[in-house]
């Protein structure tokens, strides 16, 4: 996401600002510490340190010179207690008091952004602490919006057998967020085979990088000008309905990354049509059952009246549920990102998503039944109630897009 950022507001990989750029939306991420120096207002946690060292001794370590970051010299061995219970845990106090600290500074905060994974020990066990932190401290006052990384739907080889045990584990964090954006690693390789294919191979780079645009389009509007722009809360008022119903399925068209610039650049409103396409969804399968969305549109050239009309033509053929009123919402900024003249964002509340957190459950409960690997969660100090919690609490979430589901659609003709 960096690279995204720094690209996007003219800073050099050292942290210092181009000449030739004004200061337009750059104390949204980054803090100068000097005139025309900037370092990002992040912290870095994991319980890798190795990991945290590869970040610091990296391509941007004058970047992150002196950037607040935890981890300890012992990995979590991909378990989610010891993440969460053991050394998460003894990291807590600290994270927490950097957290205070850089939110104390700013003038006014729009939102806390986190970018986790639910599939390994740190992600899912320390991810859970720094949720806790902002509950804590900041429920209801500062808007706390996830980026997560969910366990693909396929039976394909997995690079952690306990990636499932840990989702399901700590997937009640997600609903304390006030919006959560999930992506699978299948759906974002998939994007390859359809008409906004960029490159042919897909690896673990590119799709850390196409997914890294999703924070900054979504913040556009608040560091930008635009006819119609919106704060964080404005969006999560507009998207989230219910309050436990908060996962979005997101398309980004186009997804090219950073090291690709698009050369025949796409109109806005020849991309509107693709933007609740399948094909296109970082999270989800199938067709999608709406109940709101929001369009997030970047480009110099905006023409609202025809993207407006495109937009109800669209919905005409969605299966909207008549009780809910206005249900696409939709904002704009003028000014573009650098990889792409035009670009949207789209986030949808989507009732189908059951239908891939019943698979995780589905998974969960075959290997809880055998108690496959439960031993090792037993020695990091959990107990078998927790496991059963867990399952009661993503059965409970499952039921309650279930209900959605059951809500006559349909919009009058």
């Amino acid at each position: 996401m960096w690279m995204t950022l720094l690209n996007e507001q003219g800073i050099d990989e050292e942290g210092l600002l181009d000449s030739q750029n004004t200061h337009q939306g750059i104390n949204a991420y980054f803090d100068e510490v000097k005139q025309d120096v900037f370092r990002p207002r992040s912290i870095i946690a994991d319980l890798d340190d190795q990991e945290i060292n590869r970040i610091q001794n990296g391509f941007l370590k004058r970047l992150f010179q002196n950037n607040s970051s935890f981890s300890k010299q012992q990995s979590s061995l991909n378990i989610y207690p010891r993440g969460y219970y053991n050394q998460g845990a003894e990291l807590k106090e600290e994270i927490e008091y950097e957290i205070q600290k850089q939110v104390e500074v700013c003038d006014k905060v729009d939102s806390i952004q986190i970018q986790r994974s639910l599939c390994g020990g740190a992600g899912s066990g320390l991810g859970n602490v720094i949720s806790d932190i902002i509950l804590d401290n900041y429920f209801s006052q500062i808007i706390h919006n996830t980026l997560v990384h969910l366990p693909d739907n396929k039976d394909e080889i997995s690079w952690n057998t306990l990636e499932i045990y840990n989702t399901v584990l700590s997937l009640h964090s997600l609903v304390i967020s006030d919006i959560v954006i999930p992506f699978c690693n299948t759906n974002i390789s998939n994007m390859s085979q359809n008409s906004f294919q960029l490159q042919k191979q897909l690896n673990f780079d590119t799709i850390n990088n196409v997914v890294s645009q999703i924070h900054p389009n979504f913040t556009c509007g608040i560091r930008y000008p635009g006819s119609i722009n919106a704060s964080s809360r404005k969006i999560c008022t507009n998207l989230v309905p219910f309050a436990r119903i908060k996962m979005m399925t997101a398309t980004l068209l186009p997804y090219n990354y950073f090291r690709q610039n698009q050369i025949n650049q796409i109109e806005l409103v020849d991309m509107i049509p693709y933007t609740l396409n399948e094909k296109n969804f970082f999270f989800g399968h199938g067709n999608p059952s709406i109940i709101t969305s929001r369009h997030i549109f970047r480009s110099p050239s905006i023409f609202e009246e025809e993207l407006e009309l495109q937009l109800v033509k669209l919905y005409q053929k969605q299966q909207i549920p008549g009780w809910m009123p206005n249900s696409y919402s939709f904002q704009y900024c003028k000014v573009s990102s650098p990889f792409n003249k035009n670009q949207i964002l789209t986030l949808i509340l989507n009732r189908n998503i059951y239908n891939q957190l019943q698979t995780y459950q589905e998974k969960y409960d075959e290997m809880l039944r055998k108690r496959a690997f439960i031993h090792h969660y037993f020695q990091e100090g959990m107990d078998e109630m927790e496991f059963q919690e867990a399952k009661y609490n993503t059965a409970d979430l499952i039921t309650e897009y279930q209900i959605l589901t059951s809500f006559e659609g349909g919009q009058e003709e």
